[in-house]
């Protein structure tokens, strides 16, 4: 079972990167990067979308807030690492040198390029 998601993030600054992996659409494929640093301001994540997201610490706490709708089903859990192309896509909007520390249950997923999807692109969604 899939989930559309809103996401904001309160305390500190939160990157998310999209990926729209559903079959046959005009942007299958292609990767979206965002900044949110205002609690006021969310993200979209519809059906047939991955996401990740990489915090920039403050040294403060972070709080990331989802809403969904529907209830999280652990047997219909899936995941990509997004690792490789995150790290790109950060060092050419930093410009800085970093190190991109991945959660021990992220890095275990496939990368983005050894994913079959069963997402299928509607022309008329909305």
């Amino acid at each position: 079972m899939t989930r559309q998601k809103y996401l904001d993030v309160f305390l500190d600054k939160l990157s998310i990167l999209l990926w729209n992996k559903k079959n046959g659409s005009p942007t299958y494929g292609e990767l979206y990067g965002f900044v949110l640093n205002n609690p006021d301001n969310w993200i979209y994540v519809p059906r047939g979308f991955a996401h990740g997201y990489v915090t920039m610490p403050s040294g403060g706490p972070i709080i990331v807030e989802y809403l969904v709708d529907n209830e999280y089903n652990k047997e219909s859990e899936r995941g990509l690492n997004f690792a490789e192309k995150l790290n790109k896509l950060l060092k050419e909007e930093i410009k800085e040198e970093f190190e991109l520390i991945v959660n021990d249950r992220d890095i275990h997923w496939p990368d983005i390029s050894e994913i079959n999807t069963e997402f299928k692109y509607e022309p008329d969604e909305q």
